[in-house]
């Protein structure tokens, strides 16, 4: 499983939810799970590919509030061939 996350945050609000999200990073790679950063711009979409079977990308924070207010969506992939396109490149 990998997981794509934004990269540097440009203002102070981001960066505190930045180091709050970093905060679980060593669970996650305990696991087995690749984190990687986009150097690009302010990244909203979040994307995640599961042993290049499953894909998903949308907005959905994984909080409560993401599941139960905000209406948030995502689009998840069933499909080896796109989802192997979809993982992050090391």
């Amino acid at each position: 499983m990998s997981v794509l996350v934004a990269g540097e945050a440009d203002n102070f609000l981001d960066r505190v939810v930045r180091l709050a999200s970093m905060a679980e990073f060593g669970r996650a790679l305990d696991l087995g799970i690749k984190i990687y950063d986009y150097k690009g711009a302010m990244l909203h979409a979040k994307t995640l590919s599961i042993d290049g079977t499953l894909a998903a990308v949308g907005s959905i924070n994984l909080d409560e509030r993401s599941f139960g207010l905000n209406h948030e969506g995502s689009v998840v992939l069933y499909d080896s061939a796109l989802a192997r396109r979809h993982r992050p490149l090391p």
